[in-house]
């Protein structure tokens, strides 16, 4: 079997792109009773795409008293949860503050449940933390995946 070496970039992409696949097989292996459905942002040819969120999952909300236009015309199941998702894998940095304002802004506008950091090493478990706002500090939470999908 013929050897390939790849280049620096060439490895961060494919450590980007095993840490996704994780993160999303860990989606899935966790899913129980309403069913998380993912939707990724993937770049040309599989890589980076721009923007801060890698991906989302979403599911419907079946908690008649969770909207607060549930006495006007929605029904249970009309509206949906949102998880925004950030994929790190290999040395990859940690988010910088920068980018967990922006990751608040984003979730904020979107009403997401849940804002989770994904962190693939090889040969280790993921790591999940969840975006957390202390005193208007801005900081990540190791959390589980049950807790992350609960």
């Amino acid at each position: 079997m013929e050897n390939i070496i790849l280049s620096p970039g060439q490895r961060a992409k494919r450590t980007g792109q095993w840490a996704k696949i994780m993160t999303k097989w860990l989606i899935s292996y966790t899913n129980e009773g309403k069913k998380w459905q993912l939707v990724s942002f993937e770049g040309v040819d599989g890589g980076e795409s721009t923007g801060i969120v890698d991906f989302i999952a979403i599911r419907k909300n079946h908690d008649a008293n969770d909207s607060k236009y549930a006495k006007h015309t929605l029904k249970c199941g009309d509206c949906f949860e949102l998880i925004l998702f950030q994929v790190k894998g290999g040395t990859a940095c940690m988010p910088t503050s920068d980018d967990n304002l922006r990751l608040s802004i984003v979730g904020k506008y979107y009403h997401a449940k849940r804002i989770i950091l994904s962190d693939w090493q090889k040969g280790k478990m993921l790591t999940l933390y969840c975006l957390i706002s202390n005193s208007g500090q801005l900081s990540w939470k190791e959390i589980t995946p049950q807790e992350a999908f609960s």
